[in-house]
């Protein structure tokens, strides 16, 4: 049952856009799941407006994560299928995340971190796929998902600018690359 107006074409919407905004903030700051009159009124909306974006006022979390994760699926889709560098889908990866960080953080506050696990896991089969000469490729995917996670959990913490964000990028894909590198048996 789908619970959910959310949509790329609504979501393109500038006025739709801006009422779902003024739902998820006024959603987190009321506690404890309030009821659709005391959440369409703490966001300025009408209780018909708040239906309109969701039908089951708890499921405003995952209808967010779903909406996400569609996204994401449509925006990496072509970069799978494609000979693409794993590095590269990570970036993209982190490009979509940064792309979307309100909505993330939103979520991150409110201790639903599953989306970006959900993410990070639809590449999976193709990172272990890259890096099958390394003696455990899961364990690596692991290491990297964690160190993925930890650095998305900072940006919402300390609020960084685009640039500390780029020259982090760059860092990570530097620290990646060796860290790669050294996995390889020698020739």
């Amino acid at each position: 049952m789908k619970t959910s107006g959310l949509t790329k074409k609504r979501m393109a919407n500038e006025r739709f856009r801006k009422n779902e905004q003024a739902i998820l903030a006024a959603y987190y700051k009321l506690k404890d799941y309030p009821g659709a009159k005391k959440l369409a009124h703490a966001a300025g909306v009408s209780r018909t407006t708040l239906y309109r974006h969701h039908k089951i006022i708890q499921a405003i979390p995952v209808d967010y994560e779903d909406f996400l994760f569609r996204t994401y699926k449509e925006t990496i889709r072509h970069y799978l299928v494609e000979d693409v560098p794993i590095k590269t889908l990570f970036l993209r990866t982190l490009v979509f995340i940064h792309c979307n960080r309100e909505i993330i953080q939103a979520l991150f506050r409110a201790h639903h971190k599953g989306i970006v696990e959900k993410i990070l896991d639809y590449l999976r089969p193709r990172t272990t796929q890259d890096w099958c000469a390394a003696s455990n490729p899961d364990k690596v995917y692991k290491v990297y998902k964690n160190e993925i996670m930890g650095i998305i959990e900072e940006w919402n913490k300390q609020g960084l600018s685009r640039q500390d964000i780029g020259l982090i990028l760059d860092n990570i894909l530097y620290l990646t690359e060796s860290a790669y590198r050294s996995l390889l048996p020698l020739r």
